[in-house]
């Protein structure tokens, strides 16, 4: 099961992240070797690339065109394997990939994600690591990452309050001189002509390009001399370059991708299996976001929407038929379609998509023809010249054999073009056409045994009832209603 299939697009969209804190000429530099080794790669055609994407100036997208896929014998991931590995010699860089957007300009929409949130970002950020590592051992999963950026580097100065109580120095006091010396303070401005610029006082860079030398730095205090160093201690920490929020609490986002061959279904089902053996921490919850989210959304969309079709299906049949017992009869063509839908994916290795359920809701007003063909010919037998259920069905079988067939044979050759279709956006039509043609076989097939069978049925439920309440079906006695005229000696052995 997946939300939508996979398409070969005859793009590739690859992301190169460098250590946190490269410039935007480093992280320039780099991607330019990155572009040179990737056009270096056979049928690749184009490459268009972000530097500094999403205002991260370590961070580029490139979206890589190939030739199109009916000029090509390599798939698709082919071109994903050889761009991963020309992209990872680049130093000290993490790689990702990931399909072409479905609709171009909606942003990033990956298979899997999963929005963790809590109150503590460094349990968070654990927790995640070990999302990430649970995702990266389920088979099918690919190019896993937390999308947590990495703390900045950071100058902190933690001030002891008692040590500056008792040297008469308020923290306030405190904290606004090291603000003073690192970064200084506007004074006034220099007007030069129709130009103004500030004036900004502080310590020579000389004397504050260290943590030591910053702790050397002095202090104002009236209980003598006194040095920052002696009041706080100073060091480099990394620091959140962001922090996200989801429902008003902190979150981390943990992204997934699909290995090709592989079906997003198996992949959730797997994390769901990883997380009832090791559930998160109490305080910390869970969303299940992407592509999964709208698999599980279409699905119970699905459902609804194969009920309403049943629904007017049999409100149709039953105002053709006036009768609320046979549409039943023809709704069993449903079932039977399924099995063929389900055995046709399985068997050309299609999952169960949004295109293969617009197929299967499309067989709902098919396959009920091949029974509505059967079913009126017995009853058009019943009520014109008096026939037995059993003589009835029996002089409609071979009558109507014909049409349904014809029929049936069109319906299902119509449809073997979009199915064995190489052209773009086959992967998603294909399986519609191949879910169609599979319901409509079997249904043919099984509903000239099942369908009459069910026939016979009702009607002797309902002859049976009549004749409880001293009532015959056609004229008839209820014992009388499915006997066959004795047949002659001649006959007998034939």
């Amino acid at each position: 099961v997946e939300f939508v299939p996979k398409e070969d697009r005859g793009e590739v969209m690859a992301d190169l992240r460098l250590p946190i804190g490269s410039s935007l000429e480093a992280t320039d530099a780099a991607t330019r070797r990155a572009e040179a080794a990737v056009m270096a790669i056979p049928g690749v055609e184009r490459i268009y690339t972000i530097v500094g994407h999403e205002d991260q100036a370590n961070r580029t997208r490139f979206r890589i065109r190939v030739k199109d896929k009916n000029e090509r014998s390599e798939p698709l991931s082919y071109f994903e394997d050889q761009v991963r590995a020309a992209l990872q010699v680049t130093p000290q860089a993490e790689v990702t990939l990931a399909a072409a957007n479905i609709i171009d300009g909606l942003g990033d929409w990956p298979p899997l994600m999963l929005i963790l949130q809590g109150e503590d970002l460094g349990e968070l950020t654990n927790e995640a690591e070990r999302l990430r590592d649970m995702l990266a051992a389920i088979p099918g999963s690919s190019d896993v990452r937390v999308t947590v950026t990495p703390g900045r580097p950071e100058l902190h100065v933690n001030i002891n309050r008692a040590v500056a109580s008792d040297r008469g120095l308020p923290a306030a006091l405190v904290a606004s001189t090291a603000r003073f010396y690192v970064e200084g303070q506007i004074v006034g401005s220099l007007r030069d002509g129709g130009t103004e610029a500030d004036i900004r006082v502080r310590a020579d860079r000389r004397h504050v390009a260290t943590p030591a030398d910053i702790a050397a730095l002095p202090l104002p205090s009236p209980r003598g001399a006194a040095s920052l160093g002696e009041v706080a201690t100073i060091g480099i920490e990394a620091g959140p370059s962001e922090i996200n929020h989801f429902n008003r609490m902190r979150a981390i986002t943990v992204v997934s991708q699909v290995a090709n061959g592989a079906a997003l279904g198996d992949v959730v089902a797997g994390f769901q299996a990883g997380m009832a053996a090791a559930p998160l921490p109490e305080g910390m919850y869970l969303t299940l976001d992407g592509q999964a989210r709208d698999m599980e959304e279409t699905g119970k969309a699905m459902g609804m929407a194969i009920g309403i079709a049943a629904l007017f299906v049999f409100m149709v049949l039953a105002s053709q038929f006036e009768s609320l017992l046979h549409p039943f009869t023809l709704m069993i063509s449903v079932p039977l379609a399924m099995v063929g839908a389900f055995l046709g994916l399985w068997v050309t290795g299609k999952s169960i998509s949004m295109g293969s359920q617009i197929g299967i809701i499309l067989l709902m007003g098919l396959v009920t023809k091949n029974a509505i063909l059967l079913l009126d010919g017995a009853l058009q037998d019943m009520r014109e010249h008096g026939a037995s259920p059993i003589e009835a069905m029996r002089r409609a079988g071979p009558r109507r054999l014909r049409p349904i067939l014809m029929t049936s044979a069109a319906m299902a050759l119509g449809m073997v073009p979009t199915a064995i279709g190489t052209g773009i956006g086959a992967e998603f039509r294909a399986p519609m056409a191949i879910a169609v043609i599979g319901g409509v076989i079997s249904s043919t097939v099984l509903t000239l045994y099942v369908v009459p069978v069910a026939f016979l049925w009702i009607e002797a439920a309902r002859v049976k009832t009549l004749g409880w309440f001293g009532f015959g079906a056609h004229g008839e006695t209820p014992s009388e209603a499915f006997d066959l005229p004795e047949p002659e000696t001649e006959q007998a052995g034939r």
